[in-house]
């Protein structure tokens, strides 16, 4: 999603889509992007665009630093940046290259939840969490331990739930499709005929 110009070349790095719960509005919620060249991490205002997405205006600048080569964010809406800085293309020494850790001002990260210790409804629950880390790590725990055919109803009941946020649905649709593989075709086939699910832009 890097753009050039004639006057400043871009090479187009890491990425990551960041939706938590310590980003504002007008920059959660977006791709964002590492472009070495420019020295800039991007936040990227995007829609959907048929099995795509579109940028719907100029990327704004999120963080500079020397060669930013890739970028992520933990439950605790953190932004980690690695930085290239001083590095070749071969061995240059140890004292090369740096992180950055970027901490949204005022925000207070609630504990994190024992994933390990947290029984399946739990689970089911903290996909309609705030955080897109939270919920990957509770689908994740989930599709691990194997579904029990009370918790694969529940995710069909919660998938199929139109006042539930739609990452939440999401979650729990891919839940059941990765956990039970062809044994969820009954259900994903039901929940096809939502037009807001069909398409699922992006989904994990």
């Amino acid at each position: 999603m890097s753009r050039r110009s004639r006057t400043t070349a871009a090479s187009g790095c890491g990425a990551a889509w960041i939706a938590e719960p310590g980003f504002p509005a007008a920059w959660g919620n977006a791709p964002f992007t590492a472009d070495w060249g420019r020295g800039v991490i991007y936040r990227h205002a995007v829609k959907a665009k048929g099995a795509t997405f579109a940028e719907t205006e100029k990327p704004a600048e999120f963080l500079k630093l020397t060669r930013p080569t890739d970028l992520d964010v933990d439950a605790s809406s953190r932004v980690y940046a690695a930085s290239w800085k001083g590095a070749t293309f071969n061995w240059n020494g140890m004292d090369v290259g740096y992180l950055v850790r970027v901490t949204p001002k005022g925000f207070q990260a609630p504990a994190l939840p024992d994933f390990a210790k947290a029984n399946d409804a739990d689970l089911v629950k903290l996909l309609e969490n705030a955080s897109h880390r939270v919920r990957l790590e509770a689908q994740r725990t989930l599709i691990r331990r194997g579904l029990k055919d009370a918790t694969a109803a529940t995710l069909s009941v919660l998938a199929a739930d139109k006042a539930k946020p739609l990452a939440s649905r999401i979650a729990a649709l891919f839940a059941l499709t990765q956990s039970l593989g062809a044994k969820a075709h009954d259900s994903v086939a039901k929940l096809a005929t939502d037009a807001t699910l069909a398409p699922c832009p992006c989904a994990r």
